[in-house]
């Protein structure tokens, strides 16, 4: 009996769905999904909450159904507020080009007859606070429909309601400044557009590199197989402040690499990259004090089982690196210590303690990893592979001078047991060997 409710359910929607649509265009907005994609604040007058399942049964059925949407960014019409000569860079496929609008900008979008815009994919062009979707009146003022109160990812998917004419504006204090930008007809959105959310809960493995690129250049298959195919919750920290630019190929190369969660990415004038070769050297820079309540602040509160990081000895001699394996090495100890006490909003922070450390080329307890074994998760593809994959999306590093090995001096394949509370590793070829607990992310995510 309920299976045929289902099904008449399911019909009514279809033969609804039409007008629904007509209904809503004269509205416009954003989707009421917004809040929920980018876990912060959505105010919208034009929207209701789904006070049953049908609307939600209706737009499953609508996804299920829909093709995959159109890139249509060439067949709108792109208007800014100022510095119109670099309007093209809005869409030259190059972070290292931003248009930027000052702290008044806008951007204003109108689609031609017959094409609406379900979405709005954005990469910044630097830290922005605060925007506005709107509409216009027809006054000829501009009706917010959608308002966003911390911006929390620099590749941002906005999700909208078929809009035809239509701006983003800054509400922030900073400058709005954008690097690339597309915008989407209706259909399921493409694997390539980048929905980020917020880390939440604990990780299982927490992978600490010192720049954009070093978590694929010298661990390899690490966060493929541990993400992408075996479901752990991967928290990648990159330490040093780096561009937009770089920011933006960081999410790139872990999207592809399976990763959803946002990483930990220092901004503000902490720790500034520097080439140095005396660990020394850069941790007077950044601070020692500043450096280790940072990474014990991220231990405290992630809580992750197993952690790896750069070799002592910075795999090539940088500093950087080395600094963060000094940082990772103290504040193993620190992180499980009541005593030592973190600032501010960490300081209610619980102890923990990280069950196994391992090191980049450690010669003690050595493990062997295999990357070249086939990854469901990624069609058969190895974790080398996708690796590869993902450092070619660094493309402001593509010189040559890198690249993904699996051999050789720097093989991303060997690491060293520096610290385990549940034993030496038997098998020596899994990061989790002898850990029980499990911390995976459900398949029906």
């Amino acid at each position: 009996m309920f299976g045929t409710m289902n099904k008449w359910i399911v019909f009514l929607c279809l033969l609804f769905l039409p007008w629904l649509a007509e209904a809503d265009k004269n509205t416009g907005g954003v989707k009421t999904d917004l809040s929920g994609t980018l876990g912060i604040l959505l105010e919208n007058e034009e929207e209701e909450e789904t006070s049953d399942g049908l609307s939600e049964q209706c737009q499953e059925t609508e996804e299920q159904d829909s093709t995959q949407a159109e890139d249509i960014t060439g067949k709108v019409r792109i208007r800014v507020n100022r510095n119109g000569n670099d309007k093209a860079w809005l869409t030259d496929d190059r972070y290292k080009t931003a248009w930027n609008g000052g702290p008044e900008g806008w951007l204003e979008f109108e689609t031609p007859e017959g094409q609406e815009c379900f979405g709005l994919y954005i990469r910044w062009g630097r830290e922005l606070s605060a925007y506005q979707i709107e509409v216009p009146e027809a006054d000829g003022t501009w009706k917010p429909v959608g308002e966003v109160h911390k911006v929390q990812f620099y590749n941002e998917y906005i999700p909208l309601d078929g809009l035809r004419h239509f701006r983003i504006r800054n509400s922030g204090d900073l400058d709005f400044s954008v690097t690339e930008i597309q915008l989407l007809g209706d259909g399921s959105i493409p694997d390539w557009v980048e929905q980020w959310k917020p880390f939440e809960g604990e990780a299982d493995l927490l992978v600490f590199s010192a720049h954009p690129d070093d978590e694929v250049l010298w661990f390899g298959g690490t966060i493929p197989y541990y993400r992408g195919e075996q479901r752990k919750k991967v928290l990648v920290v990159n330490l040093t402040k780096q561009p937009a630019s770089r920011r933006c190929e960081l999410l790139d190369c872990l999207w592809t690499c399976g990763v959803r969660e946002y990483p930990i990415v220092t901004g503000g004038d902490a720790f500034i990259d520097q080439y140095a070769s005396q660990t020394r050297d850069i941790v007077k820079l950044w601070g020692d004090d500043t450096l280790l309540q940072f990474i014990t602040g991220v231990i405290r509160q992630y809580r992750p089982l197993v952690a790896v990081t750069h070799d002592f000895n910075g795999e090539y001699g940088h500093g950087a690196h080395k600094a963060c394996t000094w940082a990772l090495t103290k504040a193993l100890d620190l992180a499980a210590d009541p005593e030592y006490i973190l600032n501010g909003k960490n300081a209610s922070l619980r102890p923990w303690q990280i069950r196994k450390v391992y090191i980049h080329l450690y010669k003690e307890n050595p493990i062997e990893m295999n990357w070249r074994v086939p990854l469901d998760a990624f069609d058969g593809k190895t974790g080398h592979e996708i690796a590869c994959e993902a450092f070619a999306r660094h493309r402001t590093q593509d010189t040559g001078k890198y690249v993904v090995r699996d051999s050789g001096k720097y093989d991303n394949r060997l690491f060293g047991l520096y610290y385990t509370s549940v034993g030496l590793d038997e098998e020596k070829n899994d990061f989790f060997e002898h850990i029980r607990e499990e911390r995976g992310i459900p398949e029906d995510e």
